[in-house]
Formats: C-alpha cells, structure tokens, sequence
C-alpha cells in the first residue's frame, strides 16, 4: 500500500480526469449486470475493480462453455464460426462499450472541471477586487495636512491578502500599483455617486414628462394628449419610457459591463414586427442633447456631470442597438 505522502504530484486536471474516466469509469453494458460501483474510499477502489474484472472473466469463460454446448450438434465448420464469432464479439462489446463510457466522461469531466475553475476563478477575483478596495480607502485620498503622515502600501501588514493580489503587488511594484489604486479609487466613487443620483431620480419629475417631451419631438406636435392612454402613440411613449427608466439606468447600473437587451422592451410601434425605427431613433437622440442642456433635466440629475455624461452615452449605445435591429 503506498503512502499518501508518496504519491506523485499532477496537475489539478490531469488528477481529476485520471480519477473520473480510469477509477470510477461505469462500464454500463456490464456494471448493470454486475452492479459494479467503484468505491469513493482510494484503499478500497482497487480492490472494487478487481472483482470487477474477475467477473468479467468468468463471463467470457462462461460465454465459452456455453457456445461449446450449443455447437455440438452443428457441424464443424458452423461450430468454429459460433466460436470465432463469439470469441471476437465479447471483445468487441467490451470495447465499444468502454469506449463510449470514456469519451462521454471525459466530456463530461472536462465540462464539470471547466465549470468548478470557472466558479473558483470567479471567487478569487471578486476577492481580490475587493481587497484592493481594502487597500484604497487606507492609502487613497487622505488629507495629510490635516491628518498627518498618509499611509502607503509600504506601511501596511499585506500577508493577510489573497495570495494572487500579493504576488500581483510585488510584481508590478508598490508605487506602480499605489498609483493604480488612485485611479482605482475615483471610479468606484464616481460610480458610486452615479448610483445614488440614478437612484434618487424622480419618475413624476424626469423619467415621464422627459420621455413625453422626446415622444412629442419625435412627431413634431406640442400635442401632449396625442399619448395618452388608449391612443395609437400610447405604446410609442410607453417604450420610451421603460428606454429611459428601465434601460438605461439598469445598463448603466450593470456589474458585468453588459446592457439589458432591448427585446425586454421592444419597439411596438406602430407594429413590433414592422417598427418605425425612425421615430425612436428622433427621440431616443432628443434626450440625449436634452437632459444636457435643459436647466431642469439637469437640476434633477443634481448637476452631477459623471451621471450625465454616462446617459449620454448609453442613449448612444442604444441608438445603435435599435438601428442594428
């Protein structure tokens, strides 16, 4: 029996699918009629397989026994061909079988290795993303004439970091990384800043009258009953509101750096099989000059340009999003 600390060292996957495809491969056409299960406890998985190959023996000798018995009354040449037939069909069997069963574990095992790295990468850089978050509010944007001396990254005890954003640190150098940490630093507060003015915008006092005010211009009429429930432009304004309110915000909003897809909302006008691209596109535009120029869209974005500059240019993204339609 070898010793755990004797055994050799391989990759993580190399581990995995040795373990999957060669320890615990299920040969279905005979562990069904065996009901062989290789064991999960390692001493006793050897011994698992091989009863199982011992009993995969006395079938094939059985299967001899057997063809001798029915060949007896046939004539020679019948008889040597049940034999040979037979002699060659089991190995066959076994084969294909085996066969089958490896590819589709290996498949099945590089799948579930994939998925587990993917999860375990996951973790690892939303820990690490959050550690440098750690890090900035420490070093970052301290007023050291008042408070005195600013802590830097020299400064700071660092063993207690995730091992990749150490080696990370060291690798780069503390001053270059500190100065990524600065720029670090002044986008998650302005992407923090953006969310409270998304968050605080009013609906009754911009997403609805703003949206109504780019459906007017889209049909050239000061018209505001043109819109209103049960009217045939009802369906227009109603998608660029959910545009503006939905839309945009949560695109902007997004984690992933992904927008919403716009076939959550549509264009339903005048047909959402035969849209008037044309008209969403005139008002879609029209807010975005609008809320950076009209004194009270402005006011109810707080004057905070980050956010502005940020709608702008997800109503740009939008515009070609509908015009690739």
């Amino acid at each position: 029996m070898r010793k755990r600390g004797s055994l050799r060292k391989t990759s993580p996957i190399l581990s995995f699918l040795e373990r999957q495809i060669f320890v615990k491969a299920h040969f279905s056409f005979f562990w069904k009629i065996f009901n062989f299960q290789p064991l999960e406890n390692e001493e006793r998985e050897v011994l698992s397989l091989a009863i199982f190959l011992t009993k995969m023996v006395a079938i094939a000798y059985l299967s001899g026994l057997a063809g001798g018995y029915f060949t007896k009354s046939m004539s020679p040449e019948t008889a040597n061909l049940m034999n040979i037939s037979l002699v060659a069909l089991l190995p066959l069997i076994i084969s294909l079988d085996v066969v089958k069963q490896r590819v589709g574990m290996t498949v099945e095992a590089f799948s579930r290795f994939s998925n587990d790295s993917q999860l375990v990468e996951k973790r690892t850089s939303s820990e690490e993303l959050e550690q440098e978050y750690f890090l900035s509010r420490i070093t970052c944007s301290v007023d050291g004439e008042t408070l005195g001396t600013v802590r830097d990254l020299s400064q700071l005890e660092l063993d207690g970091l995730s091992r990749n954003l150490f080696e990370k640190i060291y690798s780069r150098g503390i001053n270059e990384f500190q100065s990524s940490l600065e720029i670090q630093f002044k986008q998650s507060v302005e992407k923090r800043e953006i969310k409270c003015v998304l968050l605080n915008i009013s609906d009754e006092d911009f997403f609805r009258p703003v949206s109504l005010i780019a459906c007017m211009h889209a049909f050239n009429t000061s018209d505001r009953d043109m819109f209103k429930k049960g009217t045939e432009y009802n369906v227009f304004w109603q998608d660029i509101y959910y545009y503006l309110k939905a839309w945009l915000v949560c695109s902007i909003e997004s984690e992933t750096g992904n927008p919403m897809p716009i076939n959550l909302i549509g264009l339903n006008y005048p047909d959402k099989h035969r849209p008037n691209k044309a008209k969403y596109t005139k008002a879609i535009a029209y807010i975005g000059s609008f809320i950076g120029s009209d004194k009270e869209a402005m006011n109810q974005l707080n004057n905070h340009q980050p956010t502005i500059k940020r709608m702008q240019n997800g109503l740009t993204l939008l515009l070609r999003l509908i015009e690739d339609l």
